[in-house]
């Protein structure tokens, strides 16, 4: 094959994609928080134990503040993260590694592992310092807005037995 006719199979193969996408048909590899329902829509893994993980995650960089801090304790404690990976024998499936600081990054920036339900975040990959701002900056805005819902929740039931 020449390589007009490569780059015209190739442009076909993603025009396809694109045509996917338009139409919402176009499934695509989720990290390991997140997983197809029966209906092909996008919800949390139903893994206990994966969500558990991810949480674990997200509570220790609340208190530690350094996602090398997370990774250092997750290896520590011998606790291994949830990951999906691409290739190789069970293609989707979720297996467990060992922590590294990519990996706990990887977590920490997936904003679909929020549920906030907010516009996606894109975070600079040349700017270390701005990422960690910009993490640390999600979480007390979820921290705040779940304290602001809990807060109007308790408020509406004394309401409620007035």
């Amino acid at each position: 094959m020449s390589e007009a006719e490569l780059h015209q199979i190739r442009m076909r193969l993603h025009q396809g994609e694109r045509q996917k996408a338009a139409r919402g048909e176009l499934r695509v590899p989720l990290p390991a928080g997140l997983a197809y329902d029966r209906a092909g829509a996008i919800i949390l893994n139903p893994d206990e134990e994966v969500q558990a993980r991810l949480q674990l995650v997200f509570a220790k960089f609340k208190e530690l503040q350094s996602a090398r801090g997370v990774m250092r304790f997750l290896r520590a404690s011998g606790l291994p993260l949830p990951v999906r990976p691409v290739f190789g024998p069970s293609p989707h499936e979720v297996v467990w590694r060992d922590a590294d600081s990519a990996r706990v990054r990887h977590i920490l920036q997936n904003p679909d592992l929020f549920e906030d339900d907010g516009p996606p975040i894109v975070v600079p990959s040349d700017q270390k310092q701005g990422v960690v701002r910009l993490i640390r900056t999600m979480l007390m805005e979820i921290t705040i807005t779940t304290s602001a819902s809990t807060a109007k929740r308790e408020g509406g039931d004394d309401e409620d037995l007035a």
